[in-house]
């Protein structure tokens, strides 16, 4: 039947936003994190963007991502030098 394959494409689109969120907020020396964070996010925070009356595709793009995917990026333990393993609850109550 040809096609590649996609069963929802909604999700295939939402998949590829969260992945250019999850850039934006890992590459924040890029021209492309500099604009947006700018004009949209001027707190830092790509979670908390700024309320904009007449918002561009980009804006309304990200933010629908950075909602949908919000509960997934609550925190990373990257080098973990910050991490006080003593008071950290792991779930183990």
């Amino acid at each position: 039947m040809g096609g590649l394959g996609f069963q929802d494409i909604h999700l295939f689109n939402l998949t590829l936003l969260g992945r250019q969120v999850r850039r934006l907020i890992n590459n924040k020396y890029t021209i492309c994190y500099k604009v947006l964070s700018s004009k949209y996010f001027p707190a830092r925070n790509i979670f908390n963007s700024k309320k904009v009356d007449r918002s561009s595709f980009t804006r309304r793009s990200i933010a629908t991502a950075s909602n949908a995917f919000k509960d997934g990026f609550e925190w990373q333990v990257g080098c973990g030098d910050r991490i006080n393993i003593r008071t950290v609850n792991w779930g183990l109550e």
